[in-house]
């Protein structure tokens, strides 16, 4: 029967290091992708009224 292993093995450490700032990692990844759908979801109806011809008939 094998001894009960110490909790602070290094690979275990490295190991809930690597997945704590993969989290962070994934997590800031996410809200950039929101951010970014965001700002695209605002500036679309902009974008596209400023390629369209004047409905007016402007100046001329």
């Amino acid at each position: 029967m094998q001894p009960p292993t110490p909790p602070d093995r290094p690979h275990g450490r490295i190991r809930r290091f690597a997945a704590r700032w993969a989290g962070v990692l994934v997590a800031a990844l996410v809200l950039l992708a929101l951010s970014q759908a965001l700002w695209w979801w605002e500036t679309w109806p902009v974008r596209r009224l400023l390629d369209a011809p004047a409905a007016g008939g402007g100046q001329g």
